[in-house]
């Protein structure tokens, strides 16, 4: 399996020009290497290079547990040894750890740090035999309260949880074009036509092509070791895409009477429209994924992206209709009475301290809120039969004894995100305390970015500073414009750039 070499990095300029270089990604076979704040490593070399510096050993050794942890998670009860194969195990598919890292300074500020290994990515091989077909991930894995010996499946071939599920979403727009669009330089305004027109930003398309075969790698394993088991379990892929959780911005446009509610509503249309358009995009990216993997039978798994019309989203478009715009307590307290009461006992265990005090706030909450709601919906307990199919559906044994069902929530990432999970493994371990929940675990998997800002020099992220509306052009090119599609080309290939064009123009984008 091809190792990808290829980085995007944009360059700003101090006059503002934009371009776009292509870079090999360095491998760094020894210690030296505090210049760099994107490199590869080759794993076992950097593991005896790094014995005297105690925290690169830790971190690298903690990275390349996670990833230990995750083959153990996706192979069993086919554990396979590295280098192994058995008749057995012909023709399954298997999660094979790789021999090299990627590590990627993202520290939240510019001062100078001794070491960037914490931030380490592994390289990770899937294969997939009956498809004949082979990937490669840079992952980084973690988890809270599971055991080093937890598996999808037991020995005896029953699931070890009674639910699981793959997490994931992408931002809309950019942070440029949405700023742009509620300051109109010539009204003062919101701009909806800047939204209406625009094209696919880097970050969404970038991140798309990257995210999508991740999470169909992860998928592919869990569907493919239901089958083997015969469990009948289903996998649910959930894609949390972002609606309402803008319309803070142009809320307080209209407070300020800067802009009518018609244009506001005009705007919340336009960010409703974007968010079916890339969903949709991000769906299908996602299913041709599994395809690729061998998966054809749609019913072994569900896939779907978060409501925009749910009920934050429908009272604040309804009081902006009458000329008015929803207190944040009139907001949580509609939420508070939703029937499935899932927001009730997830908002119960936020402490007060930590409670949205703006629209802002709540919509970030909904991140967190969104990545766990898995584990807050309730279901009714299964009646056990005596048939030997139903005995194999069963907990495990594990399970049993413990008289809780467990469920497990893997997320597929960009490691931007993290404030997210990390806030949702706290609000995991107190639903793991309540005896009557279920308990539900939190895999996090972030994938490694392959698009940096001015060489990753101030750890900027590509979401903030993204070119569009401005095109940047090809580095010592001065008339190639680089569009979004052109960077997905060169990094993730011409098959992925001419599949993402069709999905996006069926889902009625100008690409």
């Amino acid at each position: 399996m091809s190792i990808p070499t290829d980085i995007a990095n944009l360059l700003i300029g101090e006059d503002a020009k934009l371009s776009i270089h292509f870079d090999k990604i360095p491998l760094h076979n020894d210690a030296h290497h505090s210049g760099s704040k994107f490199y590869m490593l080759s794993t076992n070399r950097a593991l005896r290079d790094h014995e005297e510096k105690e925290d690169d050993l830790k971190y690298l050794s903690k990275g390349r547990q996670g990833a230990i942890r995750l083959n153990q998670l996706l192979n069993a009860p086919h554990l396979i040894k590295e280098r192994e194969s058995t008749a057995q195990n012909e023709g399954k598919a298997v999660m094979r750890l790789g021999e090299t890292a990627m590590v990627i300074d993202e520290t939240f500020d510019a001062q100078p740090i001794h070491s960037h290994i914490w931030n380490s990515f592994m390289s990770i091989e899937f294969r997939f035999p009956q498809a004949d077909f082979t990937s490669l991930q840079y992952l980084q894995t973690s988890w809270k309260g599971l055991e080093s010996g937890d598996t999808l499946y037991t020995k005896e071939g029953t699931p070890t949880f009674e639910e699981v599920s793959i997490v994931s979403g992408v931002c809309l727009f950019n942070a440029r074009l949405l700023e742009m669009s509620t300051t109109c330089p010539k009204s003062g305004g919101v701009d909806v036509d800047l939204l209406k027109s625009s094209t696919p930003t880097y970050n969404e398309l970038d991140y798309i092509a990257r995210a999508s075969s991740a999470i169909a790698d992860v998928a592919a394993m869990n569907i493919l070791r239901a089958c083997e088991q015969d469990s009948g379990q289903r996998l649910t892929i959930k894609l949390d895409i972002p609606s309402w959780h803008y319309f803070h911005t142009v809320a307080t446009k209209f407070v300020s009477k800067q802009c009518s509610n018609t244009e506001v509503l005009q705007w919340m249309d336009a960010v409703d429209q974007r968010h079916d358009q890339i969903g949709q995009t991000f769906v299908e990216a996602i299913r041709y994924g599994l395809e690729q993997r061998g998966i054809h039978d749609s019913t072994s798994y569900g896939i779907g992206m978060t409501s925009r019309t749910n009920t934050a989203a429908i009272l604040i478009r309804t009081a902006i209709e009458h000329e008015e715009v929803p207190s944040l307590d009139a907001i949580l307290a509609a939420l508070d009475s939703e029937e499935d009461g899932c927001w009730k006992r997830f908002y119960e265990m936020i402490p007060v301290k930590e409670r949205p005090s703006n629209l802002d706030q709540l919509g970030y909450l909904y991140y967190v809120y969104e990545a766990i709601r898995p584990s807050l919906a309730e279901r009714p307990a299964p009646v056990p039969l005596e048939s030997d199919q139903t005995k194999k559906a069963n907990l495990s044994k594990k399970a049993l004894k413990k008289r809780k069902p467990r469920r497990l929530i893997i997320s597929v990432d960009d490691s931007a995100e993290r404030r997210i999970y990390s806030r949702a493994q706290r609000v995991l371990s107190k639903i793991r305390q309540c005896s009557e929940k279920p308990e539900t675990y939190l895999v996090e998997s972030y994938v490694c970015r392959r698009f940096l800002v001015n060489g990753n020099e101030d750890r900027a992220r590509l979401g903030r500073l993204d070119p569009l509306p401005d095109i940047p052009v090809r580095t010592g090119f001065h008339h190639e414009p680089m569009l979004p599609l052109d960077v997905v080309r060169q990094l993730y290939g011409n098959k992925s750039a001419l599949n993402l064009q069709r999905w996006l123009q069926e889902a009625g984008l100008s690409v």
